[in-house]
Parts: C-alpha cells; sequence; structure tokens
C-alpha cells in the first residue's frame, strides 16, 4: 500500500535524496496531488529524471505497478480513496461490516 511504499522511501533512495527537501516534496506532490494518471506520469518521469533516479530498480517496479497504489488511478472508482492504505481499508471493511453481510 501507498503507507508501506512511503515508509520504504528513505532507505530506497538513501540519506542523501531523502534529506533533500526538494526531492521529497516534488515526489510527494507527485504521489498525492496529481489528479489524473498522465499528469502522474509526466511528474513521475520529472522527478526521476531531475534526480538521476532512472537506474533505482525499486523505483522502476513502483512505476511498472503503478496503477496499484497511485491515488490518480482509482479517482474514478467508487469508494476508490478507500484502496489507498491498508489500514484505512481495513478500518472502512469493519465499519462497514456492521451494516452489511459478507
Amino acid at each position: 500500500c501507498i503507507w508501506h511504499i512511503m515508509r520504504k522511501l528513505s532507505e530506497k533512495v538513501g540519506c542523501l535524496l531523502n534529506s533533500n527537501i526538494d526531492f521529497v516534496t516534488r515526489f510527494k506532490s507527485c504521489v498525492y496531488k496529481s489528479e489524473t494518471p498522465i499528469e502522474f506520469e509526466h511528474a513521475w518521469q520529472l522527478v526521476v529524471h531531475d534526480f538521476g533516479l532512472e537506474k533505482n530498480e525499486w523505483l522502476s517496479k513502483l512505476f511498472d505497478i503503478r496503477d496499484m497504489w497511485i491515488p490518480a488511478y482509482f479517482r474514478d472508482l467508487f469508494l476508490g480513496e478507500v484502496l489507498r492504505t491498508t489500514s484505512r481499508s481495513e478500518s472502512e471493511s469493519r465499519f462497514f461490516s456492521n451494516f452489511t453481510n459478507p
């Protein structure tokens, strides 16, 4: 889920980039504020290029599965925002289980 991915960011890009405020701001903006998949993909490519991360295997794998964790890919789905984090999904499931049958 997105929460786990963001927690691993510092480990996967290194301390130098993780302490770079411009990188962190742009990366988070790319992930959380992109309204459409096209906007996300453009912002992602700029961040990867501008910070020399083209060969980062972890980021490449994340990009390959972007439709599974980037909110811009869920915006048109009913309750799509629920898919953002495991904990949120679990809490929402618990809430709805009070009103529905399996």
